[in-house]
């Protein structure tokens, strides 16, 4: 497996995902409670994060074209 394929699957907790798509936690969770941020990677029992090629997809998912 090279760089880009761990890329691909690594998992991100939330501080570092909502740097990722630069938004606020306030932001984030509006968004969650419509259903429209990316879906949760469950790590563990009390572990949860998001892949970042799934936030990739939902900033991809997102653009607005001029």
């Amino acid at each position: 497996m090279d760089l880009s394929d761990f890329d691909a699957i690594r998992v991100v907790p939330k501080p570092v995902a909502l740097k990722i798509v630069n938004l606020s936690e306030r932001s984030w969770d509006r968004l969650n409670a419509r259903g429209e941020t990316p879906p949760k990677t469950q790590l563990s029992e009390h572990r949860i994060g998001y892949r970042v090629a799934d936030l990739k997809a939902w900033l991809d998912a997102r653009r607005v074209q001029s």
